[in-house]
């Protein structure tokens, strides 16, 4: 992941704290971070400590003198090798679906020509709304990537779907991008798609006390899981 360039989005949810991590993580493997943070992410993190962590300019606002003198939203889209949205929310999941450009982040994620890896982060209920799972499949058949949510309790108490992934599960995603780019020039043939592979010895019975068995290590169903893995799968 050596000098990868990640544009990092973090929007406003209680589990943007792990966005903080998740840079720390990413720089650690060599990759060069720059941030959006929306409007509601500030009330979470601080500029100061994104910008501490990642050695560069934070990036808040649409209508900025000196940023869109260039064009900043255009440009920080195209310089990147990947856009990472992380947390995810339900609200920026639904103004991606919509092709809504009312901020920095949404309008830099619309003006894009590069992969989306989103991390979806909320709470239970609203990860099992209709309309978030519709958002989240149209986002998924335009291409971008979902890593999460993870089962768990809440910031509000409830238990279930919804929590952030972690972020090195979220750094293994961007891993296995860059895997693929390296290995294909593109996301691999089968990105998106769902394969089990099922390995190791199997017992065939006879009748209620004997069967057959081989011995099988496990080892050949593993390496066609890596292989899967490295097409996109």
């Amino acid at each position: 992941m050596r000098d990868r360039r990640i544009l990092l989005v973090i929007a406003g949810g209680i589990a943007a704290y792990k966005s903080l991590d998740l840079i720390r993580r990413l720089r650690e493997r060599g990759a060069r971070v720059r941030c959006i943070l929306t409007q509601a992410a500030t009330e979470f993190v601080t500029p100061l400590a994104v910008s501490a962590l990642t050695e560069d300019k934070v990036y808040r606002e649409l209508f900025s003198l000196t940023d869109e003198s260039e064009m900043g939203h255009i440009r920080l889209s195209r310089d990147a090798d990947l856009l990472v949205v992380a947390p995810a929310t339900a609200n920026i999941l639904a103004r991606m679906a919509a092709g809504l450009a009312d901020d920095l982040a949404t309008t830099a994620l619309l003006a894009t020509d590069k992969p989306v890896l989103v991390a979806p982060a909320m709470n239970v209920r609203m990860w099992d709304h209709p309309a978030t799972r519709d958002n989240l499949a149209l986002l998924q058949r335009r291409g971008v990537r979902v890593v999460g949510p993870n089962p768990g309790e809440m910031a509000c108490g409830e238990y279930g779907p919804g929590r952030m992934s972690e972020p090195l599960e979220i750094v293994a995603a961007v891993e296995a991008y860059f895997e693929e780019f390296d290995r294909f020039g593109t996301a691999g043939p089968l990105h998106d798609r769902h394969v089990i592979v099922t390995s190791g010895p199997t017992h065939e019975p006879i009748d209620p006390v004997r069967y057959i068995a081989n011995r099988s290590s496990g080892k050949q169903g593993h390496a066609i899981a890596a292989a899967l893995r490295q097409a996109g799968a």
